[in-house]
C-alpha cells in the first residue's frame, strides 16, 4: 500500500497530465536533454518539513508544497 504521500504525488502527475494532454509529465527527472514537441513537466517531491501540532485532538499538520517545472 502506498503512502499518503505517494498518493497524493501520484494524483497531482494524474491531474497534470490530463490537463496537458500532449505533453510529457515526468517526475524527479535530473535533466533533460531535450523539449518533446508537445513540452515537459516536471515534478519534483518536494520536502514535507516539519509539521505543526495540534493538541486537542492530538493531530499533525503539514504543509508540502509540490514544485512544477513546466517547458514547452
Amino acid at each position: 500500500m502506498a503512502s499518503k504521500r505517494e498518493t497524493v504525488l501520484a494524483a497531482v502527475k494524474s491531474l497534470v497530465a490530463a490537463a496537458l494532454p500532449g505533453a510529457e509529465v515526468k517526475r524527479n527527472l535530473a535533466k533533460a536533454e531535450r523539449i518533446p514537441p508537445g513540452g515537459l513537466v516536471v515534478i519534483r517531491d518536494g520536502d514535507p518539513g516539519e509539521s505543526e501540532v495540534s493538541l486537542s485532538p492530538l493531530t499533525y499538520l503539514y504543509s508540502h508544497r509540490i514544485p512544477l517545472e513546466i517547458a514547452a
